[in-house]
Protein backbone atom coordinates (compact mmCIF):
# COMPACT_ATOMS: atom_id res chain seq x y z
CA UNK A 1 0.00 0.00 0.00
CA UNK A 2 1.23 3.22 -0.66
CA UNK A 3 1.83 6.03 2.10
CA UNK A 4 -0.07 8.80 2.24
CA UNK A 5 2.93 10.58 3.75
CA UNK A 6 4.68 9.89 0.79
CA UNK A 7 1.78 12.05 -1.31
CA UNK A 8 1.48 15.04 0.79
CA UNK A 9 5.25 15.57 0.87
CA UNK A 10 5.04 15.26 -2.75
CA UNK A 11 2.83 18.12 -3.45
CA UNK A 12 5.47 20.57 -1.98
CA UNK A 13 6.02 21.89 -5.81
CA UNK A 14 2.39 22.81 -7.46
CA UNK A 15 2.92 24.92 -10.43
CA UNK A 16 6.17 23.94 -11.74
CA UNK A 17 5.06 24.26 -15.38
CA UNK A 18 8.56 23.57 -16.96
CA UNK A 19 8.87 20.20 -15.80
CA UNK A 20 4.87 20.01 -17.05
CA UNK A 21 6.26 20.48 -20.33
CA UNK A 22 9.81 18.49 -19.91
CA UNK A 23 8.26 15.53 -18.44
CA UNK A 24 11.12 15.45 -16.43
CA UNK A 25 11.61 16.69 -12.86
CA UNK A 26 14.03 19.82 -12.75
CA UNK A 27 17.49 18.90 -11.11
CA UNK A 28 17.53 15.14 -12.78
CA UNK A 29 20.58 14.91 -14.40
CA UNK A 30 20.66 15.30 -18.76
CA UNK A 31 21.06 11.69 -18.82
CA UNK A 32 19.04 10.81 -16.49
CA UNK A 33 16.30 13.00 -18.50
CA UNK A 34 16.79 11.79 -21.65
CA UNK A 35 16.52 8.00 -20.17
CA UNK A 36 13.06 8.46 -18.81
CA UNK A 37 12.01 10.02 -21.94
CA UNK A 38 13.47 6.69 -24.05
CA UNK A 39 11.65 5.03 -21.73
CA UNK A 40 8.34 6.74 -21.85
CA UNK A 41 8.81 6.80 -25.64
CA UNK A 42 8.69 3.17 -25.13
CA UNK A 43 5.68 2.89 -22.98
CA UNK A 44 3.70 5.25 -25.40
CA UNK A 45 4.27 2.76 -28.66
CA UNK A 46 2.89 0.28 -26.18
CA UNK A 47 0.00 2.01 -25.13
CA UNK A 48 -1.20 2.77 -28.78
CA UNK A 49 -1.41 -0.80 -29.24
CA UNK A 50 -3.73 -0.91 -26.34
CA UNK A 51 -0.52 -3.15 -24.50
CA UNK A 52 -0.52 -1.96 -20.69
CA UNK A 53 0.98 -4.77 -19.55
CA UNK A 54 4.57 -4.25 -21.46
CA UNK A 55 4.25 -0.62 -20.64
CA UNK A 56 3.86 -0.57 -16.96
CA UNK A 57 7.12 -1.50 -16.13
CA UNK A 58 8.80 1.02 -18.74
CA UNK A 59 6.52 4.03 -17.09
CA UNK A 60 7.43 3.06 -13.27
CA UNK A 61 11.01 3.12 -14.66
CA UNK A 62 10.57 6.86 -15.91
CA UNK A 63 8.37 7.50 -12.86
CA UNK A 64 10.68 6.99 -10.72
CA UNK A 65 13.17 8.94 -12.40
CA UNK A 66 10.37 11.63 -12.13
CA UNK A 67 8.89 11.58 -16.03
CA UNK A 68 5.77 13.41 -14.65
CA UNK A 69 4.03 12.49 -17.76
CA UNK A 70 4.74 9.09 -17.00
CA UNK A 71 3.71 9.30 -13.65
CA UNK A 72 0.16 10.92 -14.56
CA UNK A 73 -0.20 8.00 -16.99
CA UNK A 74 0.60 5.32 -14.50
CA UNK A 75 -2.24 7.33 -12.03
CA UNK A 76 -4.86 6.62 -14.59
CA UNK A 77 -3.84 3.06 -15.03
CA UNK A 78 -3.66 2.31 -11.18
CA UNK A 79 -7.37 4.27 -11.49
CA UNK A 80 -9.11 2.24 -14.16
CA UNK A 81 -7.11 -0.96 -13.88
CA UNK A 82 -5.04 -0.54 -17.05
CA UNK A 83 -2.40 -3.43 -16.90
CA UNK A 84 -2.80 -3.51 -13.59
CA UNK A 85 -5.18 -4.15 -10.69
CA UNK A 86 -6.68 -1.25 -9.81
CA UNK A 87 -5.56 0.90 -6.75
CA UNK A 88 -6.96 4.23 -5.56
CA UNK A 89 -3.94 4.51 -3.35
CA UNK A 90 -1.13 3.99 -6.28
CA UNK A 91 -3.40 5.94 -8.34
CA UNK A 92 -3.22 9.04 -5.55
CA UNK A 93 0.39 8.28 -5.16
CA UNK A 94 1.24 8.58 -8.71
CA UNK A 95 -0.71 11.75 -9.53
CA UNK A 96 0.67 13.28 -6.14
CA UNK A 97 4.38 13.01 -7.86
CA UNK A 98 3.44 14.40 -11.20
CA UNK A 99 0.86 17.03 -9.47
CA UNK A 100 3.90 18.28 -7.34
CA UNK A 101 6.00 18.22 -10.66
CA UNK A 102 2.52 21.13 -12.45
CA UNK A 103 1.09 17.98 -14.39
CA UNK A 104 -2.72 20.13 -14.82
CA UNK A 105 -4.24 16.94 -15.70
CA UNK A 106 -2.54 15.26 -12.64
CA UNK A 107 -3.56 18.34 -10.64
CA UNK A 108 -7.03 18.16 -11.66
CA UNK A 109 -7.62 13.97 -10.88
CA UNK A 110 -5.69 14.53 -7.57
CA UNK A 111 -8.38 17.10 -6.41
CA UNK A 112 -10.92 15.01 -7.33
CA UNK A 113 -9.57 12.42 -5.17
CA UNK A 114 -9.48 14.79 -2.36
CA UNK A 115 -12.86 15.69 -3.16
CA UNK A 116 -14.15 12.65 -2.75
CA UNK A 117 -11.74 11.54 -0.19
CA UNK A 118 -9.97 8.34 -2.45
CA UNK A 119 -7.12 6.35 -2.41
CA UNK A 120 -6.32 7.15 1.41
CA UNK A 121 -6.51 10.96 0.96
CA UNK A 122 -8.74 12.93 3.55
CA UNK A 123 -12.11 14.39 2.14
CA UNK A 124 -10.60 18.51 1.83
CA UNK A 125 -12.62 20.47 -0.56
CA UNK A 126 -10.52 23.10 0.10
CA UNK A 127 -7.51 21.56 -1.63
CA UNK A 128 -9.76 20.23 -4.53
CA UNK A 129 -10.37 23.98 -5.42
CA UNK A 130 -6.40 24.84 -4.90
CA UNK A 131 -5.39 21.52 -7.30
CA UNK A 132 -8.51 22.40 -9.41
CA UNK A 133 -7.68 25.72 -9.72
CA UNK A 134 -3.79 24.84 -10.29
CA UNK A 135 -4.74 23.05 -12.97
CA UNK A 136 -6.97 25.76 -14.69
CA UNK A 137 -4.53 28.52 -14.88
CA UNK A 138 -2.73 25.72 -17.00
CA UNK A 139 -5.78 25.41 -19.37
CA UNK A 140 -6.73 22.27 -18.33
CA UNK A 141 -10.62 22.07 -19.83
CA UNK A 142 -12.35 20.20 -17.26
CA UNK A 143 -10.61 21.82 -14.27
CA UNK A 144 -11.59 25.78 -16.03
CA UNK A 145 -15.17 24.23 -16.65
CA UNK A 146 -14.89 23.42 -12.63
CA UNK A 147 -13.88 26.14 -11.16
CA UNK A 148 -15.89 28.56 -13.24
CA UNK A 149 -18.94 26.52 -11.37
CA UNK A 150 -17.13 27.14 -8.50
CA UNK A 151 -17.19 30.37 -8.51
CA UNK A 152 -20.79 30.61 -9.54
CA UNK A 153 -21.31 28.34 -6.36
CA UNK A 154 -19.06 29.48 -3.94
CA UNK A 155 -17.81 25.56 -3.29
CA UNK A 156 -14.40 23.82 -2.66
CA UNK A 157 -13.00 26.96 -0.91
CA UNK A 158 -13.94 29.50 -3.39
CA UNK A 159 -16.00 32.20 -3.18
CA UNK A 160 -19.54 33.44 -4.77
CA UNK A 161 -17.70 35.81 -7.91
CA UNK A 162 -20.01 36.15 -11.04
CA UNK A 163 -17.55 37.66 -12.92
CA UNK A 164 -14.90 35.09 -12.29
CA UNK A 165 -16.79 32.23 -13.08
CA UNK A 166 -18.39 33.63 -16.03
CA UNK A 167 -14.21 33.97 -17.32
CA UNK A 168 -13.90 30.93 -16.29
CA UNK A 169 -16.46 29.53 -18.09
CA UNK A 170 -15.62 31.12 -21.23
CA UNK A 171 -12.51 29.45 -21.29
CA UNK A 172 -13.51 26.27 -21.22
CA UNK A 173 -16.48 27.36 -23.32
CA UNK A 174 -13.95 28.50 -26.07
CA UNK A 175 -12.32 24.94 -25.77
CA UNK A 176 -15.45 23.26 -26.54
CA UNK A 177 -17.39 22.84 -23.58
CA UNK A 178 -20.95 22.34 -24.15
CA UNK A 179 -22.10 22.77 -20.57
CA UNK A 180 -20.25 25.57 -20.57
CA UNK A 181 -21.51 27.11 -23.29
CA UNK A 182 -25.05 26.53 -21.92
CA UNK A 183 -24.77 27.88 -18.43
CA UNK A 184 -22.98 31.01 -20.25
CA UNK A 185 -26.45 31.68 -22.24
CA UNK A 186 -28.15 30.82 -18.27
CA UNK A 187 -26.62 33.55 -16.89
CA UNK A 188 -27.06 36.26 -19.68
CA UNK A 189 -30.59 36.20 -18.91
CA UNK A 190 -31.52 39.29 -16.69
CA UNK A 191 -33.59 37.00 -14.03
CA UNK A 192 -30.70 34.68 -13.63
CA UNK A 193 -29.27 34.90 -9.72
CA UNK A 194 -25.96 36.69 -9.52
CA UNK A 195 -24.60 33.65 -7.01
CA UNK A 196 -26.26 30.17 -5.98
CA UNK A 197 -25.81 28.94 -2.57
CA UNK A 198 -24.27 25.55 -3.27
CA UNK A 199 -24.20 22.85 -6.22
CA UNK A 200 -27.71 21.67 -5.30
CA UNK A 201 -28.83 25.53 -5.38
CA UNK A 202 -27.34 25.26 -8.92
CA UNK A 203 -28.90 21.95 -10.09
CA UNK A 204 -32.63 22.72 -8.98
CA UNK A 205 -32.57 26.42 -10.66
CA UNK A 206 -31.14 24.40 -13.99
CA UNK A 207 -33.94 21.93 -13.75
CA UNK A 208 -36.60 24.80 -13.33
CA UNK A 209 -35.42 26.48 -16.43
CA UNK A 210 -36.29 23.54 -18.24
CA UNK A 211 -39.45 22.26 -16.94
CA UNK A 212 -40.58 25.85 -17.57
CA UNK A 213 -39.20 25.71 -21.72
CA UNK A 214 -40.84 22.28 -21.72
CA UNK A 215 -44.09 23.11 -20.16
CA UNK A 216 -44.16 26.12 -22.95
CA UNK A 217 -43.49 23.66 -25.40
CA UNK A 218 -45.85 21.88 -24.35
CA UNK A 219 -48.84 24.67 -24.39
CA UNK A 220 -48.15 25.65 -27.63
CA UNK A 221 -49.43 23.32 -29.73
CA UNK A 222 -46.61 24.08 -32.10
CA UNK A 223 -46.22 27.20 -32.24
CA UNK A 224 -43.60 28.19 -29.99
CA UNK A 225 -40.58 28.98 -31.44
CA UNK A 226 -37.86 26.59 -30.08
CA UNK A 227 -34.26 29.07 -30.59
CA UNK A 228 -30.86 27.99 -29.39
CA UNK A 229 -30.85 29.59 -26.07
CA UNK A 230 -33.97 27.60 -25.33
CA UNK A 231 -32.32 24.58 -26.34
CA UNK A 232 -29.64 26.00 -23.75
CA UNK A 233 -31.58 26.33 -21.28
CA UNK A 234 -33.75 22.96 -21.61
CA UNK A 235 -30.16 20.84 -22.05
CA UNK A 236 -28.22 22.49 -19.32
CA UNK A 237 -29.93 20.64 -16.85
CA UNK A 238 -29.36 17.13 -18.28
CA UNK A 239 -25.54 17.88 -18.57
CA UNK A 240 -25.70 19.73 -14.75
CA UNK A 241 -26.71 15.77 -13.76
CA UNK A 242 -23.77 13.97 -16.02
CA UNK A 243 -21.23 16.21 -14.89
CA UNK A 244 -22.07 15.40 -11.23
CA UNK A 245 -21.86 12.00 -11.89
CA UNK A 246 -18.45 12.33 -13.63
CA UNK A 247 -16.97 13.84 -11.14
CA UNK A 248 -17.62 10.87 -8.90
CA UNK A 249 -16.38 8.22 -11.80
CA UNK A 250 -12.71 8.43 -10.73
CA UNK A 251 -12.04 9.80 -14.26
CA UNK A 252 -8.54 11.37 -14.25
CA UNK A 253 -8.72 13.93 -16.78
CA UNK A 254 -6.82 11.89 -19.57
CA UNK A 255 -7.33 8.97 -21.81
CA UNK A 256 -4.56 6.51 -22.86
CA UNK A 257 -0.60 8.51 -22.56
CA UNK A 258 -0.61 11.89 -20.04
CA UNK A 259 0.30 14.80 -21.85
Amino acid sequence: MVAVVALCAGLGGLGNANAQTSGTAKGTAPGARGSAENLWQRAVAFIDRNDYRDAIPLLQQAGRMGHARAQATLGIAYQDGNGVRADDRAAAYWFGLAAARGHRASEYALGGMYEEGEGGLPHDSRKAGELYLASARQGFDKAELIVGINYLTGDDGLPNDRQLAIMWLRKAAAQDSQFARDLLVVLSDRSAPASFANIAALGAYLTRLRNQEMARIAASSGGYRQDTNVVARINAAREMTAWNASRGAGNGGCNGPCQ
